[in-house]
C-alpha cells in the first residue's frame, strides 16, 4: 500500500508515495529544524482521517500547536474531534504544571512515557481507526538516559504502534557516536537525513532518503527550502546555463523561466548575463546564463561557485563552436546535460556526430532543442533534475 508524506518533493522522489512503513525517522543536525517537514506530514495524515498523538518532549505544547497552525493544520478542529492530542512530556522537564489533559510527571521514565503514549492512543482510537504517534525529540531522552538506555527506549516504543498505524520520530544528532546513530536507524523502516552547508555566505539546507524498507542510500542530497502552508520543497539555488556566444542561452533561460528573467547588461544588442527562475508546485530553481564572450571569461569561475548542476548549450550548425565548447566539460564537477540547439536550422549536424566531436560519454544525456520555439527545453530541464537528484529516467513530469 502506498502512502504520501504530503511533501510534494519527497513524494515525487519516492515513487509518488512510499511503501507504507510502520516507522519513519527524521534524522537531522542541530542547525536544521525539521519540525516544518513533520508538520506537513501531520497535516497530510490528519487529512486522510488518521488520528495523531503528538509526544511533546522537546518543545512546549503551545509551541506545537502554533507551529502546526503556521503550516495549515487546523489544530482546534482536530482537537474538538479528538483526532489530535498532545502528550505533554515537556512541562515536567522545566518544571511547570501541565495544562494538558494528557501529560507525564516523570519525562525521563520509560515506563511512565510508555503508559502515557498508550493512554493517548486509546483516546484517539475512539474517533479514529488509524493513528500515528509523533515523537518530537529523541535527543532529550538521550540527554536524560544516555545512549545505551535510549536504544532500549526506542526499541520498546516501536511495538506500541500497531501494524496499520505509524510512528514518526525526530533525532537531532548532537555529536552522538556513529555506532549509536546507526543502531537507532536500524529500528526504522524509513529514514530521512537532513543537513546544511554554509558557502560564500549562503546557507543551503539538504535532505536525502537514507533508508526505505531494506534499501539504503535511496537519493542524493537534495537542496530544499521551507514555505508556510507547503513545508519542504526542492530549491536549487544555482543551475548554470553555459555555452558559446550565440548558442541560444538567453533564449533558453527566457523560455524555461516561469517568471520574467533579469537581464544584466547588453553588448551590441546581446544580453551579457541572464537570471531566470523555474517555479513549480514542488520545486524552485534559479537559472544563471553564463556569459559566452571571451572578454567575460573571468566571471565564469565566480559564477560556478555553489552551482548544483549545469545545462551546456551548443549550436548544432557550428562545428568549430562545438569543438570549443567540449573543452569546458573537463571543468564540470556537477551533473550536466547537453542541449543540441538549433535543430531546425540548415546544416545542423547529427546528434551522433555532435557527441563524437565533443567526445561525450554515453552516460551524459544530449537533448535536441529548438530554443526559440521552446522545443525540447522542458525535457532537458527535467532530465537534468532527474540526473541531479538521482531519479529514474523519465520520472519527472512536472
Amino acid at each position: 500500500m502506498k502512502a504520501r508524506t504530503g511533501i510534494p518533493a519527497l513524494d515525487e522522489l519516492i515513487r509518488r508515495g512510499y511503501p507504507r512503513p510502520k516507522s519513519m525517522l527524521f534524522f537531522t543536525v542541530p542547525a536544521v529544524d525539521v519540525r516544518s517537514a513533520m508538520a506537513r506530514t501531520i497535516h497530510n495524515e490528519l487529512a486522510s482521517n488518521r488520528g495523531i498523538v503528538y509526544v511533546a518532549h522537546g518543545i512546549a505544547p503551545g509551541h506545537v500547536r502554533e507551529s502546526l497552525s503556521v503550516f495549515g493544520v487546523d489544530v482546534k478542529r482536530y482537537e474538538r474531534e479528538n483526532a489530535f492530542v498532545v502528550l505533554d512530556c515537556y512541562s515536567a522537564r522545566i518544571p511547570v504544571i501541565s495544562k494538558e489533559k494528557f501529560y507525564v510527571s516523570t519525562p525521563t521514565s520509560m515506563e511512565v512515557i510508555v503508559d502515557g503514549v498508550n493512554e493517548a492512543i486509546a483516546h484517539v482510537k475512539k474517533s479514529s481507526k488509524k493513528t500515528a504517534v509523533v515523537f518530537d525529540s529523541v535527543s532529550s531522552i538521550i540527554s536524560a538516559l544516555g545512549e545505551d538506555k535510549s536504544i532500549g527506549f526506542v526499541e520498546r516504543l516501536i511495538p506500541l504502534v500497531e501494524p496499520k498505524d505509524l510512528l514518526f520520530m525526530i533525532l537531532v544528532n548532537w555529536s552522538y557516536s556513529k555506532v549509536f546513530c546507526d543502531s537507532i536507524k536500524e529500528f526504522f523502516d524509513a529514514v530521512v537525513d537532513f543537513d546544511m552547508t554554509f558557502t560564500d555566505g549562503i546557507i543551503t539546507n539538504y535532505y536525502s532518503i537514507d533508508k526505505l524498507e531494506r534499501e539504503k542510500g535511496i537519493t542524493r542530497w537534495i537542496p530544499y527550502s521551507i514555505k508556510p502552508g507547503i513545508g519542504i520543497f526542492t530549491k536549487i539555488p544555482k543551475i548554470l546555463v553555459m555555452g558559446a556566444h550565440g548558442s541560444g542561452k538567453t533564449t533558453a533561460v527566457s523560455q524555461l523561466s516561469t517568471v520574467e528573467p533579469v537581464k544584466i547588461g547588453t553588448e551590441k544588442g546581446t544580453v551579457v548575463m541572464d537570471i531566470g527562475r523555474v517555479v513549480t508546485e514542488d520545486l524552485e530553481a534559479r537559472l544563471i546564463g553564463v556569459p559566452g564572450r571571451e572578454r567575460f571569461s573571468f566571471l565564469v569561475p565566480i559564477l560556478k561557485r555553489g552551482a548544483s548542476a549545469a545545462m551546456l548549450i551548443v549550436d548544432s550548425t557550428n562545428r568549430e563552436q562545438i569543438e570549443r565548447t567540449s573543452e569546458t566539460m573537463t571543468e564540470f564537477d556537477v551533473p550536466f546535460v547537453v542541449l543540441a540547439n538549433k535543430r531546425d536550422m540548415p546544416g545542423a549536424l547529427g546528434l551522433k556526430e555532435i557527441r563524437r566531436i565533443m567526445k561525450l560519454d554515453a552516460s551524459v544525456p544530449m537533448i535536441p532543442t529548438i530554443a526559440i520555439d521552446g522545443k525540447g527545453l522542458k525535457k532537458a530541464f527535467n532530465t537534468l533534475i532527474e540526473r541531479m537528484l538521482g531519479l529514474p529516467k523519465g520520472k519527472r513530469k512536472s
